[in-house]
């Protein structure tokens, strides 16, 4: 299932407006928190299920920060974490794909900008 970009950023805006208003509209920023942590931990998912475990973290994090408690997203960033113990020293982490993708240059197989953060993800550029 493709999530649209969009939700996220509507629900991020409502957020936003949600703690500008502050006090008396509890039932309206608990909808909005519901919206943008389903949604976020939707696109955290699909991350996962596309071996992107740091866009995977990246998602549940924002879940996590606008709503500590959620079961459902801790469930998530506990295993999600696991899975990226499991992966170090078989995968370039973070900061190794940064330093490759501010490269102008090929990588040997034709992956260049988002193409080849995928390749580095998946394991397919060394």
């Amino acid at each position: 299932m493709e999530i649209c970009p969009e939700p996220p950023n509507f629900y991020e805006d409502a957020y936003a407006l949600v703690e500008q208003i502050g006090s008396g509209i509890d039932a309206e920023k608990a909808q909005t928190i519901s919206g943008l942590a389903s949604t976020r931990l939707a696109l955290a998912r699909q991350a996962q299920g596309q071996d992107d475990l740091h866009e995977a973290a990246t998602q549940v994090n924002r879940v996590l920060k606008v709503d500590p408690q959620n079961s459902a997203a801790l469930a998530f960033k506990k295993g999600n974490d696991r899975l990226q113990a499991s992966m170090r020293g078989k995968r370039p982490d973070d900061a190794t794909v940064q330093q490759i993708l501010i490269s102008p240059m090929k990588d040997g197989r034709g992956h260049t900008g988002a193409g080849r953060q995928a390749a580095l993800r998946n394991g397919q550029v060394r």
